[in-house]
């Protein structure tokens, strides 16, 4: 078995403090070979009562220093593949910043604006994404 191309995340994580959780089951040893194999993982929620469809990532942060990315509205596979497509940029170097605009992440162009989430919505949304770095609380 090849050695994941971000071990060295296990080893010696970019952001001081960091632990890596134990993981409960085999979906989150899954998600940790994602992350150390691929540099993120891209969790899709369906649709709630008064919620759209959304998914989000994990990893970028502690493989990138670069922000977690939450799409909402959009079907989980056209999020996948935006997401994935912000992951590689984030591995050449490229970062999404706050206020950013782009239109080409989805097959058909549209507007995408890139904006904060409330740090008080972060368990609404990203809850994954919490327990995975609950250490930096």
């Amino acid at each position: 078995m090849a050695t994941p191309r971000y071990i060295d995340s296990v080893r010696n994580p970019k952001i001081p403090g960091f632990e890596w959780q134990d993981p409960e089951d085999d979906g989150d040893r899954k998600m940790f070979r994602d992350i150390l194999e691929h540099g993120c993982q891209v969790i899709a929620v369906e649709a709630g009562p008064r919620s759209l469809d959304f998914s989000y990532s994990v990893g970028l942060f502690l493989n990138f220093s670069h922000p977690e990315i939450l799409i909402m509205g959009v079907s989980s596979q056209s999020c996948h593949k935006a997401i994935n497509q912000i992951c590689r940029e984030a591995a050449g170097g490229r970062a999404v910043r706050e206020g950013d605009e782009r239109t080409e992440l989805f097959d058909v162009p549209r507007p995408v604006k890139f904006v904060p989430v409330d740090k008080q919505r972060y368990f609404d949304y990203l809850g994954y994404a919490a327990w995975f770095y609950r250490s930096l609380l």
